[in-house]
């Protein structure tokens, strides 16, 4: 009996460890913000993790792009890294008034790679309401988007039976033959 509980106990030790290193790194601020509807073209984009942001020498593994959506890309300076937070200067002169998606594809400390993307629209100040309202419904996440989400959470869920469940139900069965066989 003594035994199994040092087993047990063993094993929950190392769910504990381990559990962290199934999480991705979540995005917490961008400029301009998800969704958000801007009347001037920020001077600098950016993105901020809950989490630094790996490097590797002069090597770009960190990156992000800005598109219009006539598929125009948006002319920026090479990103900056410092700690969580990726920018990047936009380079470009006179840019056009509709939605824009960033594009981005981070790799956190931990080595997970993330890859997605985020929308807001740039719109003249003199639009009236009924238009905007508008432009944000198109903007909105699309099922797709969604689809991604769901996935990472079914992922997570996965990973979690699989370091967790699995080897308790093992351990649990071992138990029980092993009990069995002596009385």
């Amino acid at each position: 009996m003594r035994f199994a509980a040092r087993l047990f106990t063993l094993f929950c030790l190392s769910t504990i460890a381990i559990a962290p290193s199934v999480a991705h790194t979540i995005l917490l601020d961008t400029v301009p913000k998800r969704d958000q509807i801007i009347s001037t073209f920020p001077n600098e984009i950016s993105l901020t993790f809950d989490e630094d942001l790996l490097t590797i020498d002069e090597r770009e593994i960190n990156s992000f792009e800005v598109v219009s959506s006539t598929g125009k890309s948006v002319r920026l300076l090479p990103p900056k890294i410092m700690g969580a937070k990726i920018s990047a200067t936009v380079n470009d002169g006179a840019l056009d008034f509709g939605s824009y998606t960033v594009s981005y594809r981070i790799v956190a400390g931990d080595g997970h790679v993330v890859e997605t993307s985020y929308n807001f629209t740039y719109q003249s100040e003199n639009l009236d309401e009924e238009i905007i309202e508008r432009q944000m419904d198109e903007s909105s996440p699309s099922s797709g988007e969604s689809a991604t989400d769901s996935q990472t959470f079914l992922n997570l869920n996965f990973a979690i039976v699989l370091v967790v469940v699995l080897p308790l139900l093992l351990i649990l069965t071992w138990f029980f033959i092993r009990r069995h066989k002596k009385g």
